[in-house]
Protein backbone atom coordinates (compact mmCIF):
# COMPACT_ATOMS: atom_id res chain seq x y z
CA UNK A 1 0.00 0.00 0.00
CA UNK A 2 2.80 2.64 0.77
CA UNK A 3 4.97 1.68 -2.63
CA UNK A 4 1.19 2.42 -4.39
CA UNK A 5 0.75 5.83 -2.30
CA UNK A 6 4.90 6.39 -3.25
CA UNK A 7 4.03 5.84 -6.60
CA UNK A 8 0.97 8.01 -7.30
CA UNK A 9 2.93 10.84 -5.60
CA UNK A 10 6.09 10.73 -7.72
CA UNK A 11 3.59 10.14 -10.97
CA UNK A 12 1.87 13.53 -9.75
CA UNK A 13 5.31 15.53 -8.78
CA UNK A 14 6.52 14.09 -12.01
CA UNK A 15 3.63 15.47 -14.61
CA UNK A 16 3.82 18.28 -12.70
CA UNK A 17 7.20 18.73 -13.19
CA UNK A 18 6.58 17.95 -17.30
CA UNK A 19 4.20 20.90 -16.84
CA UNK A 20 6.61 23.07 -15.48
CA UNK A 21 9.07 22.44 -18.18
CA UNK A 22 7.22 22.97 -20.78
CA UNK A 23 5.80 26.81 -19.46
CA UNK A 24 9.31 27.36 -19.37
CA UNK A 25 10.20 26.61 -23.50
CA UNK A 26 7.13 28.61 -24.18
CA UNK A 27 8.02 31.33 -21.49
CA UNK A 28 11.82 31.32 -23.29
CA UNK A 29 9.91 31.84 -26.51
CA UNK A 30 7.89 33.89 -25.85
CA UNK A 31 10.48 36.64 -24.25
CA UNK A 32 12.91 35.94 -27.02
CA UNK A 33 10.27 36.84 -29.81
CA UNK A 34 8.68 39.58 -27.80
CA UNK A 35 12.29 41.93 -26.71
CA UNK A 36 12.76 43.83 -29.13
CA UNK A 37 11.80 44.60 -32.83
CA UNK A 38 13.07 42.17 -35.56
CA UNK A 39 13.59 43.12 -39.06
CA UNK A 40 13.92 40.77 -42.18
CA UNK A 41 17.38 40.77 -44.05
CA UNK A 42 16.74 38.33 -46.52
CA UNK A 43 13.49 37.13 -48.03
CA UNK A 44 13.59 34.38 -50.84
CA UNK A 45 10.18 33.90 -52.55
CA UNK A 46 10.28 31.23 -55.27
CA UNK A 47 14.01 31.73 -56.14
CA UNK A 48 13.52 35.56 -56.09
CA UNK A 49 15.53 37.60 -53.56
CA UNK A 50 12.99 40.01 -52.43
CA UNK A 51 14.05 41.08 -49.69
CA UNK A 52 14.69 44.68 -50.33
CA UNK A 53 10.55 45.08 -50.52
CA UNK A 54 10.90 44.75 -46.64
CA UNK A 55 13.58 47.58 -46.00
CA UNK A 56 11.22 49.84 -44.95
CA UNK A 57 9.66 47.35 -42.52
CA UNK A 58 10.55 46.03 -38.60
CA UNK A 59 7.81 43.91 -36.98
CA UNK A 60 6.78 43.67 -33.19
CA UNK A 61 5.95 40.82 -31.71
CA UNK A 62 3.96 41.36 -28.82
CA UNK A 63 3.50 39.33 -25.68
CA UNK A 64 -0.64 38.86 -26.06
CA UNK A 65 0.27 36.96 -29.29
CA UNK A 66 0.23 39.96 -31.85
CA UNK A 67 2.12 41.21 -34.02
CA UNK A 68 3.02 44.65 -35.84
CA UNK A 69 4.39 45.08 -38.89
CA UNK A 70 6.14 48.92 -38.78
CA UNK A 71 6.99 50.74 -41.60
CA UNK A 72 8.85 53.88 -41.45
CA UNK A 73 7.78 54.24 -37.35
CA UNK A 74 4.02 54.17 -37.83
CA UNK A 75 1.69 50.65 -37.96
CA UNK A 76 0.89 49.28 -41.16
CA UNK A 77 -0.74 46.36 -40.32
CA UNK A 78 -1.64 44.39 -37.18
CA UNK A 79 -1.30 40.23 -37.13
CA UNK A 80 -1.17 37.19 -35.35
CA UNK A 81 0.97 35.06 -34.06
CA UNK A 82 1.74 31.47 -32.50
CA UNK A 83 5.24 30.18 -31.76
CA UNK A 84 5.50 25.89 -30.85
CA UNK A 85 8.96 25.10 -29.48
CA UNK A 86 8.61 21.52 -29.49
CA UNK A 87 7.79 21.63 -33.24
CA UNK A 88 10.24 24.62 -34.24
CA UNK A 89 7.43 25.98 -35.99
CA UNK A 90 5.88 29.97 -35.97
CA UNK A 91 2.69 30.81 -37.35
CA UNK A 92 1.91 34.46 -38.44
CA UNK A 93 -1.29 35.66 -40.29
CA UNK A 94 -1.37 39.15 -41.57
CA UNK A 95 -5.33 39.41 -42.40
CA UNK A 96 -5.61 42.46 -44.35
CA UNK A 97 -2.16 42.89 -45.36
CA UNK A 98 -1.14 43.69 -48.89
CA UNK A 99 2.30 42.21 -50.26
CA UNK A 100 5.25 42.31 -48.96
CA UNK A 101 3.88 41.95 -45.38
CA UNK A 102 1.14 38.91 -46.54
CA UNK A 103 4.21 36.49 -47.92
CA UNK A 104 5.12 35.70 -44.15
CA UNK A 105 1.56 34.79 -43.59
CA UNK A 106 1.72 30.93 -42.61
CA UNK A 107 3.40 28.78 -41.01
CA UNK A 108 7.46 28.72 -40.77
CA UNK A 109 9.70 26.17 -39.71
CA UNK A 110 12.60 27.40 -37.47
CA UNK A 111 15.68 25.98 -39.19
CA UNK A 112 18.08 28.28 -36.97
CA UNK A 113 17.92 30.72 -34.75
CA UNK A 114 19.33 32.48 -31.09
CA UNK A 115 18.08 35.12 -29.08
CA UNK A 116 19.28 37.80 -31.77
CA UNK A 117 18.06 35.54 -35.09
CA UNK A 118 15.95 33.33 -36.82
CA UNK A 119 16.41 31.87 -40.49
CA UNK A 120 13.16 29.80 -41.18
CA UNK A 121 11.56 28.09 -44.67
CA UNK A 122 7.87 27.22 -45.95
CA UNK A 123 7.00 24.91 -47.87
CA UNK A 124 3.69 25.65 -50.28
CA UNK A 125 1.83 25.29 -53.28
CA UNK A 126 3.41 28.43 -54.65
CA UNK A 127 7.30 27.22 -54.02
CA UNK A 128 9.20 27.56 -51.31
CA UNK A 129 9.85 31.14 -49.13
CA UNK A 130 12.89 31.46 -46.91
CA UNK A 131 13.25 34.09 -44.69
CA UNK A 132 15.92 35.54 -42.19
CA UNK A 133 14.86 37.73 -39.20
CA UNK A 134 17.17 39.76 -36.96
CA UNK A 135 16.81 41.65 -34.05
CA UNK A 136 16.94 45.76 -34.81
Amino acid sequence: MKSLLTAVVLLIILSGCKKFIEQQKENYVLSAMTDGQWIITKFVNAGDTITNHFSPYSFQFNRDYTVDAIKQNVIENKGVWEGNPNTMNIMASFPNAASPVSLINGTWHIDQNSLTYVIASQSGTNGQKNLRLDKK
